[in-house]
């Protein structure tokens, strides 16, 4: 059993990791702070049941990950982005075969690479992006190409449709090469 005192040490030591965290799923500092707010309150409901306090922070970022999940996983059921959407925006970039268009096609970013201030500079605007996505868009390509996982369970955690999953990932790279062009990176 966790005493007060040692719940509230943990309140102390571990919100900003955790916040950290929530930020860099959700892309909302809003939502991340109610997403931690519900852990803290969520783990001490079940300190009674918590024993080894060597694993605080795993446990309470295992709770934030379930809460994350769970916000997402209602919020699809609230809103679905459809594919007729963005039909303009294919026509822009796609020829009517899919294929990309001669003067829409991604440009080449070079074979040396990027320096590290570069590399800096570059990951700075791309979280940006990324943040404008939106709350799928942002998940689904996150859980796809930061956490590995696979479409199934990205489609499981997110409660949407093979489909759905397959337009939130193209749009997702669609709006951030739009953003990071814009900036200039690519």
């Amino acid at each position: 059993m966790i005493d007060l005192e040692t719940f509230e040490r943990w309140v102390d030591d571990y919100s900003d990791q955790l916040t950290a965290f929530a930020v860099q799923r959700t892309g909302s500092t809003e939502l991340a702070f109610d997403l931690v707010q519900d852990t803290f309150v969520a783990a001490f409901g079940k300190r009674d049941s918590f024993k080894d306090e060597g694993k605080a922070l795993s446990w309470l970022y295992a709770i934030l990950r379930n809460k994350i999940i769970d916000h997402f996983r209602s919020a699809s059921y609230q809103r679905e982005e459809s594919l007729d959407q963005y039909e303009y925006q294919d026509s822009l970039f796609f020829d009517d075969k899919g294929q990309w268009k001669s003067t829409a096609a991604p440009g080449k970013w070079g074979e040396d690479g990027l320096s590290q201030v570069e590399r800096s500079e570059f990951m700075e605007i791309f979280w940006a992006c990324h943040e404008q996505l939106s709350e799928h868009q942002r998940m689904a390509f996150y859980f796809k190409y930061f956490e590995g996982w696979d479409a199934e369970r990205i489609c499981k955690e997110l409660g949407v449709s093979s489909s759905n999953y397959w337009v939130l990932i193209h749009r997702a790279k669609l709006k951030l090469r739009s953003c990071l062009e814009k900036s200039g990176m690519v």
